[in-house]
């Protein structure tokens, strides 16, 4: 129905928005500790603002302020973006159709190649900041999570494969089996790279937190 695919194009486009934007507060949270770590800050002066007043500018209070919203964002949006993939990770188990039909299939091919690459890519290390706990993010959890959804849509892909696809990709898609419309996506649309996807399995099997 029109309204199911209005959810989730709603959805998709939520959920890479809420990441995205969660990483940069992370990344801007990072920056400012690691001023803070390196004695950047006690240079500065302290606020000459009075009670109620948003603290002055250049000041350490102003850092401190600024470092606490960044993380408070990032908390956030990084927390709304582990409950949206734990849910697709839950409702592609059993229905994994319509997220493959139409557009939808190389929209979420794309969205998972970008999780995908920014929790097992070289810049990975952009988002370690010291109280990870804190800020309620596990990279770790999350990456396992986005392999779920992976290997969900693959497996509903080839059990149900589209029917307008070109049998002179099947071979390249499945190996052999019946065209896989989300692996034909994840190839056609150059998603799939892999010394990063190798990577990720790496840090799934490996007891080694990297972050």
């Amino acid at each position: 129905s029109e309204m199911a695919k209005k959810f989730i194009s709603m959805l998709l486009g939520d959920t890479q928005l809420h990441f995205d934007d969660g990483l940069l507060k992370l990344a801007e949270a990072k920056k400012l500790q690691d001023e803070q770590d390196s004695g950047e800050w006690e240079s500065l002066p302290t606020s000459t603002s009075g009670p109620g007043e948003p603290p002055s500018q250049g000041s350490v209070e102003e850092k401190k302020k600024q470092l606490e919203d960044a993380e408070n964002h990032a908390r956030h949006l990084l927390n709304q973006t582990s409950k949206t993939i734990h849910f697709l990770a839950y409702v592609t188990l059993d229905c994994p159709g319509p997220f493959l039909a139409g557009i939808f299939v190389h929209r979420i091919a794309q969205m998972l190649k970008s999780f995908i690459v920014k929790l097992a890519g070289r810049n990975m290390g952009a988002f370690k900041v010291r109280n990870m706990d804190d800020l309620e993010f596990k990279p770790k959890e999350l990456l396992e999570e986005v392999a779920s959804v992976f290997v969900h849509l693959f497996q509903g892909s080839v059990a149900q494969p589209a029917p307008d696809q070109e049998q002179k990709q099947e071979s390249v898609a499945t190996m052999g089996g019946p065209a896989s419309p989300f692996v034909t996506a994840m190839l056609t649309m150059g998603q799939y790279d892999t010394d990063v996807y190798r990577k990720a399995l790496r840090i799934l099997t490996s007891k080694y937190l990297p972050y």
